[in-house]
């Protein structure tokens, strides 16, 4: 087997751009956000990559990006697997409320939020699970800065910065596992 998966960051939403931690809770796509939609079609095309069917989260800020950079040829299928991590009652609140010198792991369960470990496990078997049962050998799917974040991180590489919105990180899965390809912003 050997599948490449195109995994992207949806666009900006108004809770990036109000500094809130979103988590599970869902905030439009800005203007900014959608010319990020565009941007990232046009990519998509210039680089010559199609798709038969895509994935995105169940979040409405990664179906909407989803819709925006594909065809309506392309089936869409919602996976919960790819949510963002859930931080409970901070989910929306700004990021400012979170005491920043305390340690995710050690006060999830404070705020009833869902263990960030935990989290990019689900998406990262989610995203193997579709590559699996995908009959293409490409794939497409939109997900969050939290889960790319922590499974790059858990694939040993050192991230110098966030996640930016619109971005595709290029995976590829073969008997050996999963590894970053590639990766390219807009």
């Amino acid at each position: 087997m050997n599948k490449t998966i195109y995994l992207v960051r949806h666009g900006q939403t108004r809770f990036n751009l109000e500094g809130r931690l979103q988590g599970q809770a869902d905030s439009e796509l800005t203007p900014e956000g959608l010319r990020q939609t565009e941007k990232l079609k046009e990519m998509l095309k210039e680089k010559g990559l199609r798709f038969n069917q895509a994935y995105t989260s169940d979040l409405g800020r990664a179906v909407e990006t989803l819709k925006r950079i594909t065809d309506d040829s392309v089936k869409k299928y919602t996976v919960p697997g790819l949510r963002e991590v859930s931080f409970g009652d901070l989910d929306g609140q700004l990021k400012t409320q979170f005491p920043s010198d305390q340690d995710w792991e050690e006060v999830y369960a404070d705020y009833h939020a869902e263990s960030f470990d935990g989290a990019v496990d689900r998406m990262i078997e989610a995203l193997i699970s579709l590559a699996i049962n995908d009959p293409d050998d490409q794939i497409l799917a939109v997900s969050h800065s939290g889960v790319i974040a922590g499974m790059l991180e858990k694939m040993g590489l050192e991230l110098t910065g966030p996640i930016p919105n619109g971005s595709v990180w290029v995976l590829e899965l073969n008997d050996q596992g999963l590894r970053l390809k590639d990766y390219f912003c807009i």
